[in-house]
């Protein structure tokens, strides 16, 4: 559902291939942390409040208003501990893959590889923590719940153009006129 197998893969497969590159030695039982943290906060968040009906007991007479708002409210909660534990565990295996398998690709001048991976991790923790992204379930209040897995892939068109570029475009650079190299140039 949330499409984050490409993360505990990675894990493995930096550690098998290129373990002996890292500088930061407890960084993969960080990581194997981070992978249970997010296996055990995605069972809470299925298990927690998800599957109740709305004529359980205590979902009825809420401070919090009718027993879907009650529900809706710590269903939500839950899967924004998820998010938490998703988002944490996208940065510490990105900082896994870059200090093992990035290294080994660096050295043998496999820059488009790098940046595929790279991006792999990059897109994904700038929509949740520039955008507000939320990934998993959100419970709407006309009744509606949204999905959101992670996406790996980028977005091939220009939406709207940003007032300052950065890492987090969200777009493909190739929509946007190119720079000068120098950075101290002043704009045309």
């Amino acid at each position: 559902m949330l499409n984050l197998a490409f993360v505990f893969d990675d894990a493995v497969r930096a550690l098998a291939g290129y373990a002996n590159r890292l500088t930061v030695a407890p960084l993969p039982a960080t990581v194997y942390l981070m992978q249970i943290d997010g296996i055990n906060h995605y069972q809470y968040a299925l298990d927690h409040y998800l599957t109740l009906e709305l004529d359980t007991p205590f979902l009825q007479n809420s401070s919090l208003g009718t027993p879907y708002q009650k529900w809706a409210h710590f269903t939500n909660e839950d899967f924004s501990l998820l998010l938490f534990a998703v988002h944490n565990l996208l940065r510490y295996t990105s900082r896994l893959v870059h200090e093992s398998e990035l290294v080994a690709l660096r050295e043998d001048e496999q820059f488009s590889e790098m940046k595929r991976v790279s991006n792999a991790y990059t897109m994904p923790i700038c929509e949740i923590r520039f955008r507000g992204k939320a990934i998993g379930l959100t419970v709407h209040p006309d009744q509606r719940l949204s999905i959101t897995a992670v996406r790996t892939e980028p977005i091939t068109r220009a939406v709207r153009r940003p007032l300052v570029p950065g890492p987090c475009w969200g777009v493909s650079r190739s929509s946007f006129p190119r720079r000068s190299t120098n950075s101290f140039a002043r704009p045309a």
